[in-house]
């Protein structure tokens, strides 16, 4: 998003958003001392969703909740593919928003509106908006027949669409917008309503402690090809993530250890389709299920053993499920209590809220519907890990879940990832034509630093923990 700033009809100047604190404020030096008879306006804007840049011009640069906003909305569209941003300006011509914060709202509120793709048949259309403006259902024998201009026209009277580069954009009957942003909330700019997770997706190496991209799962393909299109690769399941979630459990405490970014949202996208109904009953529900918690023999236990079948087809390779299968055959055929106790695997059995789930370690997980919904399977190289790693593994969980809902909760912290991220992308473009000793020992400093920086948070967490009982011990509380 291009922005021109200035007063009146003065001289402008040019800032692209998302833009840092400092090159805002070197933007607003321009201008000289605040002004209140002429204020620093929106004189021009440039951006992917036309008739957005009509509706910015006007608004004071001057106002740092504008400033906030604008910077919000400039990433949010990042988010948006190139469909969603047709739909956008279509429903921005339909609403005319007069606030920052409304506009914003209507991109997190496309749900609530139908695209009607170019070359849709004119009879087909005729029939569907005398169905949605009059309740009457014309047979498609005799469709051809219908006046298409006078029913369109009629319909526009007393319904709302606008055509854009993607088709034709109508309002739903009794669409109600969600109000998304604002008023205290804070959400990230890649969040979509209906999310699972979000995934905070980042490239090894160059990890920042924010993510580099988020991807809201399930995702459609379009998205997942602009998230691939921004890293510049042909597959996301390469990448590390962390999760963040809205007003719900994180789903990946519940799948198999080991998954990529895109493997999940497959899993997510089947759950979606094939057992959520759009109930916190039903999801819960599900998460009992992918936890053992369900009573055996009832019918939402079978319909997800089922759903899990289906599921471990899909994102197991078929070669590896005829390796899978072998192997489990081979075991039963050896089984006895002796071979059981000699197993190595590590399973840690985690009680959250009252329920039990499984955390796997890692290395390859497959899904099975027997008795265990998920199954490690064995492993050449034993597999241990002591007290001193499990409360690592404790420890870091903590301080990375209490910054991740320190910075959601904060614009000026989700200013800094965006920073960070862009320093870090421009980082990997100036050494990519490095000689290969000479990047290796960037890419080593850089790697080091961070691992030093995270060792020494984990330190620190757990020094204050132990400070924290030694205080409460002096003052006899414990």
């Amino acid at each position: 998003m291009k922005l021109y700033i200035g007063r009146n009809a003065g001289r402008t100047v040019c800032l692209t958003l998302p833009a840092s604190y400092e090159e805002v404020d070197k933007a607003l030096a321009e201008f000289g001392d605040a002004r209140p008879e002429a204020p620093v306006l929106i004189q021009e804007a440039r951006t992917s969703v036309p008739y957005l840049e009509g509706r910015l011009k006007g608004f004071s640069f001057e106002e740092k909740e504008n400033r906030q906003e604008l910077s919000f909305l400039a990433r949010r569209i990042r988010y948006l593919t190139q469909t969603e941003q047709d739909v956008f300006s279509a429903v921005l011509r339909m609403e005319e928003p007069e606030t920052l914060s409304e506009v914003i709202n209507l991109s997190y509120n496309l749900d609530q509106y139908e695209r009607i793709p170019h070359g849709t048949d004119q009879s087909e259309l005729s029939r569907m908006m005398l169905k949605k403006d009059k309740g009457i259902e014309v047979p498609a024998e005799i469709a051809e027949f219908l006046d298409h201009e006078r029913v369109s026209s009629a319909y526009f009277l007393r319904h709302k669409g606008e055509f854009s580069p993607s088709g034709l954009v109508l309002k739903k009957e009794g669409a109600v917008p969600e109000e998304v942003y604002g008023n205290g909330r804070h959400i990230h700019p890649g969040y979509e309503k209906g999310g699972l997770i979000l995934l905070h997706l980042y490239q090894k190496g160059y990890r920042s402690p924010y993510g580099d991209y988020a991807l809201s799962i399930p995702a459609p393909m379009e998205r997942i090809a602009l998230a691939r299109e921004h890293f510049g690769v042909e597959n996301l399941d390469g990448f590390g993530f962390y999760t963040s979630f809205v007003g719900r459990e994180d789903l990946t405490d519940y799948l198999p250890a080991g998954l990529g970014a895109e493997e999940i949202n497959r899993a997510a996208t089947f759950f979606m389709e094939e057992v959520l109904d759009g109930t916190e009953e039903r999801l819960q529900q599900l998460y009992c299920a992918l936890s053992e918690c369900l009573p055996e023999g009832t019918s939402i236990e079978q319909e997800l053993a089922r759903m899990l079948e289906r599921l471990y087809e899909q994102t197991v390779p078929a070669e590896e499920r005829r390796k899978v299968e072998d192997t489990v055959r081979r075991e039963e055929r050896e089984a006895d209590a002796e071979m059981w106790s000699r197993r190595r695997f590590v399973l840690i059995k985690v009680v959250k809220d009252g329920r039990a789930c499984h955390l796997l370690t890692q290395d390859y997980c497959i899904w099975t519907v027997r008795t265990v919904l998920f199954m490690l399977i064995e492993k050449r190289s034993e597999m241990k890990m002591d007290r001193e790693e499990i409360y690592e593994m404790v420890i870091r969980e903590m301080t990375e879940t209490a910054v991740r809902e320190r910075n959601e909760q904060s614009p000026e912290e989700q200013e800094l990832q965006e920073k960070v991220a862009r320093l870090s992308k421009e980082m990997q473009e100036k050494i990519k034509d490095l000689p290969e000793d000479v990047k290796k020992a960037i890419t080593d400093y850089v790697e080091a630093t961070l691992l030093a920086a995270d060792h020494d948070c984990l330190y620190l967490y757990e020094q204050g923990a132990k400070d924290c009982v030694a205080l409460l011990k002096k003052l006899g509380v414990l």
